[in-house]
């Protein structure tokens, strides 16, 4: 999860000619100190008003004219950060989300599951909406105790699924302020320059688990087994880490980042903490989708089931 840390000679300050050496009346916005002197004042304007996080190589030209182009790049920012390379797939995600800030510990695999929760429930509801309405009455009069079981068990695993990416934001991925901050990622000057293929890799998992939502009422779908068999594993699964931990990364945290003995030992605890939510979490990922599924193919055999026998006259 590398962030470029060097701004291009493309983006060097150009002073603007000021009269008198005198600023203007009217502070011009954001695009327009954006078009006279270049990204790094962006930055260090924002820098200025308080936002540390800023960085010259996520502060985007806007349009001129364009309405609201001061906070177009603030957001810009705070996505990059927040997703940090979720959402990308291959080599995209080495080089968008990936460049703002330090190496990450654990990608974000809890926004890719809120994101499957999404999936997930819009694919049940597009699937419901099409069955036949004598399926549904016919469910509703005769089968009600056994559409309520599985409904349930469906809801259940999406309550379970939401319930364990927040536990995993916590602390992999927590808010400002949150006691974590310093164990989570690099410093930036000790993140890598190059490909970072372990953001690419997570960016292809992710996009892998997002189309398993999307896909789920579809006649072939199936887990892949090695997904499936790792989301089995009670322990810290292989399968898990080589998709969502950057191993170099926790070294850099450990080694550079982290001085004092004190926190290098709450950083072993944050890990082995984090690596149990995570795993939880991925459980609680492919249960959400079997589940569905399994509601889906029940539904789908009331509905393409044999009619009942016409009572005789």
């Amino acid at each position: 999860m590398r962030h470029d840390q060097r701004p291009d000679q493309a983006s060097a300050v150009r002073k603007p000619d000021r009269p008198g050496g005198r600023a203007p009346a009217d502070r011009p916005g954001l695009p327009d100190i954006q078009r006279l002197a270049g990204n790094a004042a962006v930055v260090q304007l924002l820098r200025q008003a308080g936002h540390p996080w800023a960085q010259e190589t996520a502060v985007q030209r806007a349009p001129a004219g364009t309405p609201g182009g001061s906070t177009a790049a603030v957001q810009r920012v705070r996505n990059d950060k927040r997703n940090n390379g979720e959402g990308t797939s291959g080599k995209a995600a080495a080089s968008q989300g990936g460049k703002r800030q330090g190496d990450h510990v654990f990608n974000s695999l809890d926004d890719t599951a809120d994101r499957v929760h999404t999936r997930l429930v819009a694919a049940w509801d597009t699937f419901f909406a099409g069955v036949d309405d004598d399926t549904k009455k016919t469910v509703a009069k005769t089968l009600r105790a056994e559409f309520a079981r599985v409904h349930q068990q469906r809801k259940d695993a999406l309550t379970a699924l939401t319930t364990a990416a927040a536990a995993a934001k916590e602390y992999g991925h927590p808010d400002k302020g949150s006691e974590f901050m310093s164990y989570i990622a690099t410093l930036p000057e000790h993140s890598t320059s190059g490909s970072d293929a372990n953001s690419a890799t997570f960016g292809d998992f992710s996009e892998e688990l997002k189309a398993l939502a999307s896909a789920c009422v579809e006649g072939t779908w199936a887990v892949p087994a090695d997904m499936e068999a790792a989301a089995r594993e009670a322990t810290w699964p292989t399968y898990l880490a080589d998709r969502i931990y950057d191993a170099d990364a926790a070294g850099k945290v450990l080694n550079r980042r982290l001085t004092v003995n004190a926190d290098k030992r709450k950083f072993a605890l944050w890990e082995t903490e984090a690596k149990r939510r995570y795993t939880a979490l991925f459980t609680a990922i492919v249960t959400a989708m079997t589940t569905t599924r399994a509601a889906i193919v029940w539904m789908r055999q009331q509905n393409d089931g044999p009619q009942q026998p016409a009572a005789a006259t």
